[in-house]
């Protein structure tokens, strides 16, 4: 199996003319018109009687039935084994992934990896073992192993083969491991609000015969660590943002790492108001053909949007809709104004203009584009001939068209906005024209790095935080950030935008500068140098 088979149907050339022609069978059943039939990585489907025919003018020659079988049996399915067969904290452990070569394959080249709850620890070597020399808790899980020919023409995975790797001795050390939120109070009155302080505390008690044991914490939300493991079991933001939402844990561990726990999830919400609504359209057109439907939307603060009463307006008038949404079934050109929202405790919300138009040709743009978004113009005609392909111009440059009737930007730009036009001409002298306004919006703001405490002292405690702000319409966006001195990464991506270090070394010092970038990679942005000093402090 995955090897390379050619078969040849000879004729004896006294037979053969120029207009004579060959074909293959397989099971009686017409696979190739050719001398040559070549299987470049052959499987089980190849398997079968083939048979050559040669034909030239009235006369038709037939092979005998050559049979095939391409077997999957290089080598034996895999069998993953641990030893010792009782495993502790602390003690080495070998993994042996077994299998055994068919006879006639006794010269194979193998290679063998390692997996734990599907994610590889192991890449493919020669060795058929994974060896730890040391068991930690993190080591407990499924297993498996993945067997492959040098070539990769043949893989098998064993079965799952699981292990759990029990504290014995100082399973006590770590006998409670919980987490709360300082102060108590915003648990039980609700989410916490940007900007406020927040303070996480990983709480645990040693066992009595354990007190001088030395602990280590670290914090993580969504599973991504955003605070290394330290002697302080707190966790302290300043003033949250809406990225600092999640699912956050801690995790403790004994000083020489023989002893790992993970408290239970905490999910923490920040919530924003909003002190003006932004209206959202559905699709997201401000222009649109009588007779079709669109959906507007009053969005709101995240938790309070079910609670809230909404007043629309049109054109300034008052009309008789009260919900966060209301749709227009099938459009008219009355329909067409200026739309507003707002709600018992918000003002009004900026105007968005809906255009229904009863003409029989519009260029279509989103009313609302960010920074990163997939932006898509439409340029669409109620009775499209069969070769409709307008072109489209932005600030009348000539743009390339997508296919028929669209263009599209993967990754929009400020930089793209401005005036789009869309034209048309029809052989009969028809002319068609129409133009739309896109605006593409600043995702979030260009990152501002500061330092704390200011000014520093030789070995004091930093911290660097990496801040901007999201478009409201977009708050949810996840963020990630990183660190940088003098040019060179200190801190990779991560949804943490703080950075810590204790300056023992004049080597630390420098300009530091962070980066801001979506989890999509689609916008990035780079905050301005900060040059970090120190403050000398001279002994009398």
């Amino acid at each position: 199996m995955g090897e390379s088979i050619t078969l040849t149907c000879d004729m004896d050339s006294t037979l053969t003319s120029y207009w004579g022609y060959y074909k293959w069978y397989r099971d009686k059943m017409e696979i190739r018109k050719d001398k040559i039939y070549t299987i470049i990585s052959a499987t089980a489907m190849h398997s079968g009687d083939y048979t050559c025919t040669y034909k030239a003018s009235s006369t038709s020659y037939k092979s005998d039935p050559f049979t095939l079988e391409v077997s999957n049996d290089v080598f034996s399915d895999p069998e993953i084994n641990k030893d010792p067969h009782q495993l502790t904290l602390g003690a080495p452990m070998t993994l042996t992934c077994a299998t055994r070569l068919a006879p006639s394959r006794s010269g194979t080249e193998l290679q063998f990896a390692f997996y734990r709850n599907g994610q590889k620890i192991q890449e493919f070597g020669k060795s058929n073992q994974y060896r730890v020399k040391s068991i930690k808790l993190y080591h407990s899980g499924d297993h498996t192993c993945e067997v492959g020919t040098a070539t990769d023409n043949v893989r098998k995975t064993s079965q799952k083969l699981n292990i759990k790797i029990e504290a014995v001795a100082l399973s006590a050390a770590l006998n409670l491991l919980k987490m709360c939120l300082l102060p108590r109070a915003p648990i039980s009155t609700g989410p916490l609000r940007p900007g406020a302080p927040m303070t996480l505390t990983c709480a645990t008690r040693l066992a009595p015969y354990k007190l001088g044991t030395e602990l280590q914490v670290a914090f993580y939300r969504n599973g991504e660590k955003v605070q290394e493991f330290g002697k302080s079991n707190q966790y302290r933001v300043k003033s949250s943002k809406l990225y600092h939402s999640g699912d956050y844990t801690c995790e403790v561990r004994t000083a020489t790492d023989s002893v790992r726990k993970i408290s239970q999830k905490l999910n923490i919400k920040i919530e924003g108001t909003m002190a003006r609504p932004v209206i959202s359209l559905t699709p997201n057109w401000g222009k649109i053909f009588t007779g079709e439907s669109v959906t507007l939307t009053c969005n709101v603060g995240f938790s309070e949007q079910d609670k809230q009463k909404y007043y629309w307006y049109k054109d300034k008038q008052k009309i008789s809709k009260s919900e966060k949404t209301f749709k227009i079934q099938s459009a008219i050109t009355d329909d067409s104004g200026f739309y507003q929202c707002q709600t018992r405790s918000s003002g009004f919300s900026d105007p968005i203009t809906l255009d229904v138009r009863n003409n029989d040709f519009i260029l279509q743009a989103p009313n609302s584009v960010y920074e990163g978004d997939y932006l898509k113009l439409e340029c669409n005609k109620k009775t499209k001939y069969s070769d409709f392909s307008p072109r489209f111009y932005h600030r009348d440059k000539l743009l390339q068209s997508d296919s028929g009737s669209n263009f599209h930007l993967d990754n929009a730009e400020t930089s793209d906005s401005g005036t789009y036009r869309c034209t048309y001409n029809y052989y009969y002298g028809d002319y068609y024209e129409d133009s739309a306004n896109v605006t593409v919006q600043e995702l979030f703001s260009i990152p501002h790095i500061s330092v704390s405490p200011n000014p520093l002292t030789l070995g004091a405690d930093t911290t660097l935080t990496c801040d901007t702000s999201l478009a409201l319409l977009r708050a949810d966006t996840e963020l990630e950030f990183a660190f940088y001195r003098n040019g060179k990464m200190v801190q990779g991506f991560r949804t943490s935008n703080t950075y810590r270090i204790k300056i023992l070394d004049w080597d630390l010092l420098g300009n530091y500068t962070c980066d801001a970038i979506t989890s999509t990679r689609s916008v990035k942005k780079t905050s301005r140098r900060s040059n970090i000093k120190i403050a000398v402090m001279f002994l009398k």
